[in-house]
């Protein structure tokens, strides 16, 4: 089953500006779109969103800290390079 942006982030409890920003920030490169452009969502990213969520909720401000980079798929390399990075200074 997929899901929308809307549909997703109504499952989660979070504004579907949460999911734009991840998208928009490099986390979600597992998410398809279709020919329109419009993000879908599986079953299984929603298990991977609800993990994150879960962490934030927790207090755990550096999610990947939680993760080992050995263990981390080639489709989510680039989400957890992004997520390394050190934050932006204004």
């Amino acid at each position: 089953m997929f899901y929308t942006v809307g549909e997703i982030a109504k499952k989660l409890n979070i504004p579907p500006s949460t999911l734009r920003y991840y998208d928009k920030e490099g986390l979600l490169p597992f998410v398809e779109r279709t020919s329109s452009g419009i993000r879908m969502f599986s079953d299984k990213d929603f298990e991977s969103l609800s993990v994150i969520e879960c962490l934030k909720k927790a207090g755990t401000c550096a999610v990947h800290e939680t993760l080992d980079p050995a263990q981390i798929p080639a489709p989510y390399q680039s989400a957890h390079q992004k997520l390394h990075q050190p934050p932006k200074e204004n």
